[in-house]
Order: C-alpha cells, then sequence, then structure tokens
C-alpha cells in the first residue's frame, strides 16, 4: 500500500501557496482602490461639472435651433446627457444626439462620446466621434470646441434629412400639376382633392386654376401621380 502522507503534505502546501497569493491579491487590490478612490471622485466631480456646464447648454442651444426638439435629458447620473428630436413630415426621422463621459480603468483619462443617432439609419448617417482628454477642468475649453464642432455636423446632417435628394424625402415631395413646379409637400401653398387624389400647389394661383378646370391640366399630364413624386 502507498503512503498517502507525502501526497497530503504536497497538496497541503499546494493549498497553502494559493491562499497567500489569494491574500497578496486582495492586499494588492485594496491598495489600488485606496489609490484609485480619490481618482474617482475626482472623476465624478469633473464630469459632471462639464455636462452640467457645457454640454447641456449647448444642447439646449441645438435644441433652440432645431425643429421637433425636446426635452435635454440628464442620465446615466449624470455624467451623460441626451437630446431627442421627434419625427415630423418634413423630417421623418426619430433623432437624437447623447453625449457621455466615461473614466478608463484607472480613473486617469476621460473619454468623451457624441452619439448621434437618425432612426431609419440610412445613407449619409452621422457617425460617432470621440475625445480623449485629461480628467482635469483646465481641459474645458478643449471639450467645449470639441462638441461645438460636432453639434454643428449633426445640425448639418440632421438638416440635410429635408433637402430634395434626402433618401429620407423619396415621398415627401410633390409637382403642382399647373405649372409643374416640384417643393416640399409641407411648402404647398394650398391643396386640393379630386376624384379621391389630393394635389399640391405652390402658389394660390395654380390652385384656382385647377379648380376651375382640373380635367384641363391632369390631361396635359402635369399632374403625375397624384402629385407626389
Amino acid at each position: 500500500m502507498s503512503d498517502v502522507a507525502s501526497l497530503k503534505q504536497r497538496l497541503a502546501s499546494l493549498l497553502g501557496d494559493a491562499a497567500e497569493r489569494r491574500a497578496q491579491e486582495q492586499t494588492q487590490r485594496e491598495k489600488e482602490m485606496k489609490e484609485v478612490e480619490p481618482r474617482r471622485l475626482h472623476f465624478e466631480e469633473i464630469s459632471c461639472a462639464w455636462v452640467t456646464d457645457i454640454v447641456i447648454p449647448r444642447l439646449h442651444a441645438l435644441a433652440q435651433a432645431l425643429p421637433k426638439a425636446g426635452d435635454v435629458e440628464h442620465v446615466d447620473g449624470g455624467s451623460a446627457a441626451r437630446l431627442k428630436l421627434g419625427s415630423s413630415e418634413e423630417y421623418p426621422v426619430a433623432a437624437s444626439l447623447t453625449v457621455s463621459i466615461a473614466p478608463d480603468a484607472r480613473y486617469e483619462r476621460a473619454s468623451v462620446h457624441v452619439q448621434p443617432l437618425l432612426i431609419p439609419m440610412l445613407v449619409g448617417h452621422p457617425s460617432a466621434s470621440c475625445l480623449d482628454c485629461e480628467i482635469d477642468a483646465k481641459d474645458a475649453a478643449t471639450l467645449a470646441s470639441f462638441l461645438d464642432d460636432q453639434f454643428v455636423a449633426f445640425a448639418k446632417s440632421y438638416l440635410r434629412v429635408r433637402e430634395p435628394d434626402s433618401p429620407y424625402q423619396r415621398s415627401s415631395f410633390v409637382t403642382d400639376p399647373v405649372c409643374g413646379m416640384t417643393f416640399h409637400r409641407s411648402d404647398a401653398a394650398e391643396s386640393h382633392e379630386h376624384e379621391g387624389r389630393r394635389f399640391y400647389f405652390c402658389a394660390s394661383s395654380c390652385a384656382e386654376q385647377f379648380r376651375q378646370s382640373p380635367d384641363r391640366f391632369l390631361k396635359s399630364g402635369q399632374g403625375g401621380m397624384g402629385g407626389v413624386l
């Protein structure tokens, strides 16, 4: 019969070494946490100040400039803010712009993420961007400049939604059956329903001519498919 005492001794030594390593790792983690905790608190203080003093006022300015803008939301415990824009006939998208500030693992640097969103996501959708910076109040000017550029880029992308060549506007442009002018449906001076089809007019004079003699203009072929391109 083999002697198991030697095996037991080896196993005990193995378990003891493992326990010692765990104790050392725990001690190291506690030491690191003591070092990181002040930096974490500093990050939370700076990031909340950035969101409150830099991000949110700029989102409010953007909301005032763009149509269908909702309220600015303070999210993720204060380290992020979001602006949502509702869909309309002119801007048939559900849009939002979110700015969030996240630390690295040791709370030594911050990443500022700007995430634009247009739903549905079609060709030309604006891209996300990121600024890596120190967690320091002195970088506030750098952050402000970065956000200004990104917000202007988002506004340009959002306003392009209404352009005639935008993929979002494929069903939003109409043709005046009287003069043949093409324009956005929301810009129509008047509209008139005839035989179950609604026609849109660039001016009241065109609408009046159509009402007096609709067949004249429909037979000319200018009406297209119900006045809609």
